[in-house]
């Protein structure tokens, strides 16, 4: 069996050398040289700027006072630096390495090593193997090289880098950096405003408190901001992002993105790829970028703008602003007095609650105000809509669109294009504009107006108002008493129910006055006013004897007497029913004698 040696250095600088054996080896005072060569060794360098080697096998070495070197070199080592600024190195196996007191710089080696810095600045390295590595107080420099590491910066402002391997970094108090590198790995900043690299693999990063700067770069990564106003950046990958607390940026980067804003005044933009980004509590940008992406506002009021692609975006609580961008987007306004723009594409717009704007830019539209005095705007494109509840302005522009007023007294123009109207409850005012047109007035008092093309108008319910103007329009007023203007060309009207006044202007016309005391005028043209038994009596004016003609249903010209009136209509032509009296028609300003059966057509 070896001899163990025991040594004591004195004052001065020694060099002490252990043998074969367990040796004990103590320098003393002075700058010592302690080498403990075979066996399991302890060497103590007491105080002065020592080197301590252990050699071979399972060591233990204390530098003591002063700025020592130690080396473990083979075996499983336990080295401690002390007070001063010391460089350690563990070597081979698996070592416990202490820096203690003062700036150390400290090696692990290969082997799955324990590193403790302790205070002051301290420089620490794992290399090789699963190391756990803590800096404790101090500003340090923590690097776990390879292998699956745990770093943890305790206390200080630290640099903390993962490098290869499934690494767990820790910055704790103070503001860090830390960067995970290869492997998949997971970052903490905790308190203080931390920097956070996570680098190639699927990373977990966790800011924490404070103002933190979250990077997950390369691989599917999971990024939480905690408390404080957090930038937090995906990179490359499937990521998800969670701002929680503060005002935060938030940027998913190349890849299909998760986002959620959480509380605060946050900035989310999705960027490549089909991403999910929620704003959460507080007045939020959302911009989805390329791909199909889902955009949600919540609560707030929010700026939501959709991009490249087919995007969804809802508003939610409060007044938003809301783009869907190219491509074929939905937009829902929900709540709040909301700004819808589907730009191009042919796009879903919802404004939901309050006063919302909407427009839907170029493609083949479908938009809905609901609820709220809304105003919509087509733009280019075949548009379906409708207005809901309220009094709406909904304005269509160029192309064939549908216009739904609903309740409410709504202003609806078609604009240019063959387009189909209808106003709804309330007392609507509808304009058609150039075009083919099929106008609904339906219930409440309309005012109708179709614009140039040809034209079907139907006043409905109510005191109406319509007017044909040029092309060759169908006009039915319905209900009510109603004002028919008929415009340019060869029209058809029926005024339906009601003391209905009509005027033919230019053209060759067919009016029927309907149920009801009614005033026709002819205008200029062959006008047809047709008579009906038990329909009340129509005042014509304006009737030329020599063009117009009395068109008879139900009737035939025997059936007629035509007769000169008295009193006040002593300058009038009364048309009445020879075996009941009943008046059918007086013609203003016509005489009896200029009334033949060439005036009347059988309908």
């Amino acid at each position: 069996m070896p001899e163990k040696i025991s040594k004591a250095g004195d004052i001065g600088d020694d060099e002490l050398k252990g043998g074969e054996g367990d040796d004990e080896l103590e320098g003393g005072d002075g700058n010592d040289r302690i080498y403990g060569q075979g066996d399991n060794d302890i060497l103590l360098g007491g105080k002065g700027n020592d080197l301590l080697d252990g050699g071979e096998n399972n060591d233990s070495l204390a530098g003591n006072e002063g700025n020592d070197f130690l080396y473990g070199r083979v075996g499983r080592d336990t080295l401690d630096g002390g007070v001063g600024n010391d460089n350690i190195s563990g070597g081979e196996d698996a070592d416990i390495l202490l820096g203690k007191e003062g700036f150390d710089h400290i090696s692990g080696g290969s082997g799955n090593d324990q590193i403790i810095g302790g205070e002051g600045n301290d420089q620490l390295y794992g290399q090789a193997g699963s190391d756990l590595i803590e800096g404790n107080a101090g500003d340090d420099l923590i690097e776990g090289g390879e292998g699956d590491d745990e770093l943890y910066g305790h206390g200080g402002s630290e640099r903390i880098s993962g490098d290869a391997g499934d690494d767990i970094l820790d910055g704790g108090e103070g503001s860090d950096q830390l960067k995970g590198g290869d492997g998949n790995d997971t970052l903490t900043g905790k308190t203080g405003d931390d920097y956070l690299d996570g680098g190639k693999g699927d990373d977990l990063l966790a800011g924490n408190e404070n103002n933190d700067k979250l990077f997950g770069f390369e691989g599917n990564d999971i990024l939480d901001g905690g408390s404080g106003n957090d930038t937090l950046d995906g990179g490359s990958g499937d990521d998800q992002l969670a701002g929680k607390a503060g005002n935060d940026i938030l940027s998913g980067g190349v890849g299909d993105d998760i986002l959620d804003g959480g509380d605060g005044n946050d900035n989310l933009a999705g960027l490549a790829g089909n991403d999910q980004l929620d704003g959460g509590n507080g007045n939020d940008i959302l911009s989805g970028g390329d791909g199909n992406d889902f955009l949600f506002g919540q609560q707030g009021s929010d700026s939501l703008s959709g991009g490249s692609g087919n995007d969804y975006l809802s508003g939610g609580d409060d007044s938003d602003t809301l783009i869907g961008g190219f491509n074929n987007d939905q937009i829902y306004g929900n709540s709040g007095d909301d700004f819808l723009d589907g730009t191009g594409g042919n796009d879903y717009l919802s404004g939901g609650d309050g006063i919302d704007n909407l427009s839907g830019g170029d493609g083949n539209d479908q938009i809905y105000g609901n609820a709220g005095s809304d105003s919509i705007a087509g733009g280019a494109g075949d548009d379906l809509l409708e207005g809901g509840e309220g009094d709406d302005r909904i304005n269509a522009g160029i192309g064939n669109d549908q216009l739904y007023g609903r309740s409410g007294n709504d202003i609806l123009d078609a604009g240019i294009g063959d387009d189909y109207i209808e106003g709804g409850l309330g007392d609507d005012q509808i304009t058609a504009g150039e075009g083919n047109d099929q106008l609904y007035g339906q219930e409440g008092e309309e005012v109708l107006d179709a614009g140039a093309g040809n034209d079907y108008l139907e006043g409905g319910d109510g005191f109406d108002t319509l007017t044909g103007m040029s092309g060759n329009d169908y006009i039915l007023g319905n209900a009510g008493n109603d004002i028919i203007n008929a415009g340019a060309g060869n029209d058809w009207i029926d005024a339906g129910e009601g003391d209905d006044w009509v005027d033919a202007n230019s053209g060759d016309d067919i009016i029927n006055g309907g149920m009801g005391r009614d005033s026709l005028y002819a205008g200029s043209g062959l006008d047809t006013f047709i008579l009906t038994p038990s329909f009340g009596v129509d005042t014509i004016y304006r009737f030329n004897a020599s063009v117009d003609m009395l068109g008879l249903t139900n009737l035939t010209f025997e059936d007629l007497k035509i007769t000169q009136g008295t009193g006040s209509n002593v300058n009038n032509t009364l048309i009445s029913l020879k075996d009941t009296d009943e008046l059918l028609a007086s013609l203003d300003g016509i005489n009896a004698n200029s009334i033949t059966s060439a005036n009347f057509t059988l309908m």
